[in-house]
């Protein structure tokens, strides 16, 4: 999983421009979507009608929560990592290749409102999670400090 994490670091502070704002406009979407109230509990007349905040509002939140960043790994890095890990020794897909494909399926976006089933919903979770975590997003790179040391061989270029 130390390989694994090296390699999604890497890839993840290498995203380009237009890779980040791919993921920019998803967490917007995901705020914008989960941030409406509906306007009959705020006293509305119009069943069904939501009131949306101001997009301006919206993408200002998806860049504070790309830029606010994790002090602790999250567990769920963990698990995605021991999960990608295990997938890399099976022969299914290598951990640069596992990070294209999240980065393909956030890039597709919604086609309806978004749910944690979504394959882009889980995908923009994870670099959500890995963005906050390595500082992606940050003037500053709080992690760079505490970056895994390879184990054996590879520690010393095979």
């Amino acid at each position: 999983a130390t390989v694994v994490e090296c390699i999604v670091r890497l890839k993840a502070r290498l995203m380009g421009e237009g890779e980040r704002h791919a993921l920019i406009d998803v967490v917007e979407e995901m705020i914008m979507h989960n941030g409406t109230a509906d306007i009959k509990e705020s006293g509305a007349s119009h069943a069904g009608v939501r009131a949306v905040q101001p997009s301006s509002d919206t993408r200002a939140l998806a860049h504070a929560a790309l830029r606010a960043r994790a002090r602790q790994r999250p567990e769920r890095l963990d698990f995605l990592y021991e999960a990608v890990a295990s997938q890399a020794i099976l022969g299914n897909l290598d951990p640069s290749d596992w990070f294209d494909e999240v980065l393909r399926k956030m890039s597709e976006g919604f086609t309806s409102t978004p749910t944690p089933e979504d394959p882009a919903y889980q995908a923009a979770v994870a670099l959500l999670d890995i963005s906050r975590y390595y500082g992606v997003f940050s003037s500053k790179r709080p992690h760079d400090h505490q970056e895994p040391t390879l184990p054996g061989p590879l520690a010393h270029g095979l």
